[in-house]
């Protein structure tokens, strides 16, 4: 992700996880809207966990279940992961 121009980071990331957000979801990654809240996604509290998991098992980033609830959809998340990662 470092290695994108710093414009294209959130997008770029955003898409990663819409794919994992996709595969919890069971929809393809191209119809989860970037903007809605996850929880409005239908995400509840047991998919959390398992976005959780495979966000820490393909990218090697431990997030907190209780992340994906804290408002915002993809993109919003998308920008405080980067940040957190100091890549932003």
């Amino acid at each position: 992700m470092a290695a994108l121009p710093a414009d294209q980071r959130t997008e770029v990331f955003g898409y990663v996880l819409c794919e994992q957000i996709a595969a919890v979801l069971g929809v393809p990654p191209d119809t989860v809207d970037v903007q809605t809240p996850l929880p409005e996604l239908g995400l509840d509290s047991l998919m959390a966990v398992e976005l959780s998991a495979r966000i820490a098992t393909s990218l090697d980033l431990e997030i907190s279940a209780l992340e994906f609830t804290r408002g915002g959809g993809v993109t919003s998340l998308a920008t405080r992961l980067l940040d957190r990662m100091g890549i932003a």
